[in-house]
This record gives C-alpha cells, sequence and structure tokens, in this order.
C-alpha cells in the first residue's frame, strides 16, 4: 500500500538570484502484513515496491522504519536489510520468502541483479519492551534508490537471524522533488533610437580687425584723391 503527498513550495535561490519553484512529494510504503510482522529467523523476505517517477524527480530522502520491534531474549544476533534492483522488464513481487537454511549470514549478497547493502542492526540493543527503528538511508543510497527506480520498481531484502524478535509495521518513506526554475523576466525594452544632430554651420560673418579697417579706409582716399587730380588737370 502507497500513500502520496504533494506539496507545491515557492523557493527562493540566492546563489543565482532567481526563483524557482520546486513539487515536493512523500510516497508511504506500508509492507504486506502477511508474513512480514513477525521475522522469522529461518527465512529472507523479498519486499517488491513500484514507483514510477517523474523525469525530473529527484529522491531526496527516504526512511525505513520498524515499528514496535522487541526481543523476547537477551541475545546478539543480526537483521540485514538490503536495498535490491529487480531484473530489466520484469516487477518484483510484492512478498517473497527464502529459505535461508539459518544461517547468520546476509542472504541477499548474493543478488543477481543489483544490491546495495542498508544496515545491519544486531539485537543486543533490542529490549523486551517495544520500540521502533528508524534508518534513513545516506547520499550514496539514495542515488542506488533512484538508479534503481529507472524501471519502475525496487525491492527491500529483509533477512533477520534474530530468534525471538518480533515486530510490527514496517514501512519505507520516501520524500522527492521536482524543480522547475521560473521563466527569466523579460529583457528590458530598448529605448527609440534619437535623431542625429543637425549640422549647426557657423553663419557669424568675420568683422575685421579695426587696424585692418584703418588701411581700407585710407585706400580708398587715395584712390579719390589720385581720381580728383586727374579731373583737374584735364
Amino acid at each position: 500500500m502507497m500513500k502520496k503527498i504533494m506539496i507545491s513550495v515557492a523557493v527562493a535561490c540566492v546563489l543565482v538570484c532567481t526563483s524557482v519553484t520546486a513539487i515536493a512529494m512523500q510516497y508511504v510504503f506500508q509492507a504486506p502484513q502477511k508474513g512480514l510482522p513477525n521475522l522469522d529467523y529461518k527465512k529472507a523476505y523479498q519486499w517488491g515496491i513500484k514507483l514510477t517517477l517523474a523525469t525530473d524527480e529527484q529522491i531526496t530522502g527516504a526512511t525505513l522504519t520498524f515499528s514496535n520491534v522487541y526481543d523476547k531474549k537477551k541475545e546478539n544476533y543480526p537483521l540485514y536489510v538490503d536495498l535490491l534492483d529487480g531484473q530489466a522488464g520484469k516487477t518484483l513481487p510484492s512478498l517473497k520468502t527464502y529459505k535461508d537454511n539459518k544461517a547468520i549470514t546476509d542472504f541477499f549478497d548474493s543478488w543477481t541483479f543489483g544490491e546495495t547493502h542498508l544496515l545491519t542492526y544486531t539485537s543486543a540493543s533490542l529490549t523486551k519492551k517495544k520500540q521502533n527503528l528508524t534508518y534513513a538511508l545516506t547520499a550514496d543510497q539514495l542515488a542506488n534508490m533512484q538508479s534503481y527506480l529507472s524501471d519502475g520498481c525496487l525491492g527491500l531484502g529483509i533477512d533477520s537471524d534474530i530468534r525471538n524478535m518480533k515486530n510490527g509495521k514496517i514501512s519505507l518513506t520516501l520524500t522527492t522533488a521536482i524543480i522547475h526554475p521560473d521563466p527569466p523576466p523579460p529583457d528590458p525594452p530598448t529605448d527609440p533610437p534619437t535623431d542625429p544632430p543637425t549640422d549647426q554651420t557657423n553663419t557669424t560673418k568675420t568683422v575685421p580687425e579695426p587696424t585692418s579697417m584703418t588701411l581700407i579706409a585710407a585706400g580708398s582716399i587715395l584712390t579719390g584723391l589720385s581720381y580728383l587730380r586727374r579731373r583737374l588737370g584735364r
């Protein structure tokens, strides 16, 4: 069974001085109740999970929880949990049980199609009181989970060698995010071209200097006197 929660969040991205819209989602998977509530130390279990992620959807976190776990006796045996990749083109069954011949080793170490060890938990810290065991996947484990889900399914391998372990529900919670950068703001409008400046030719007439004006006047007087002499000499 899977529950899905979607949340839209607007995030300010300081590094690039822009904003993005992030759609955060949470998926909660509950292991089948029949067969898994009380893990038999003589068996190993493969829990198949189906999930198709969007093209740009990234897993940002994953938490595995064993609820109401207790040990009827004080022992020191391991609980192994592995992330399993499925065979290409085939879907892992929701639950499959294997016999492990009471071996105190990880049954899924020899998984054929790809395996990532998640955790080994020893029962030495368990008590007769019920408690919850919670494990958060590391960044490398999340990356492998993302790769395994490329074909829409993955598995969890659970091998408990604890003789008297009892537990309630087993759940896996995934958080993902789809980040869409907001479109950049439009370019500011360009200023219209301005008319080129008109040609302002200097039309001011040159005024002769005073000395030049005196010479011109003297020349005019001499010319006039010469003319009068010629007229009187006739």
